[in-house]
């Protein structure tokens, strides 16, 4: 299963990659099928529906299945904390990137969203 899983999100990645959206949706949703545990899939597909097709709302049910999965997460916790930003929630956002620093000083994106943050509320 984790074998056909792995499958189903290298042909997604190599269609996002042409550009053929649909079918990649189509190969991530798969390896979801294949895997339903599988964080770092959840997150990817999290991470397809905000960039590609600009859906906030499935991202977030998404990145709230993977941080079910494994709570401490990183990446699904940065997603997390920048779908809060994305809907203005900036003081958890806030708290969250601060939350992914702390557990690992060298996530300079975590870093670098916490900064920005910070100065746009006028504490930096």
């Amino acid at each position: 299963r984790k074998f056909m899983a792995s499958i189903c999100k290298r042909c997604a990645r190599l269609a996002k990659k042409r550009g053929d959206y649909e079918f990649a949706l189509d190969n991530f949703q798969a390896a979801l099928q294949h895997d339903a545990i599988d964080a770092p899939g959840q997150v990817e597909l999290a991470r397809f529906h905000l960039d590609i097709r600009r859906d906030i709302d499935a991202c977030e049910q998404l990145c709230a299945s993977a941080l079910r999965v494994d709570t401490n997460y990183s990446p699904a916790m940065a997603l997390a904390a920048e779908l809060l930003s994305l809907r203005h929630d900036y003081a958890a956002a806030t708290s969250k990137f601060r939350q992914l620093v702390i557990n690992d000083p060298t996530d300079y994106k975590a870093l670098a969203w916490l900064i920005d943050l910070l100065r746009r509320a006028g504490k930096l």
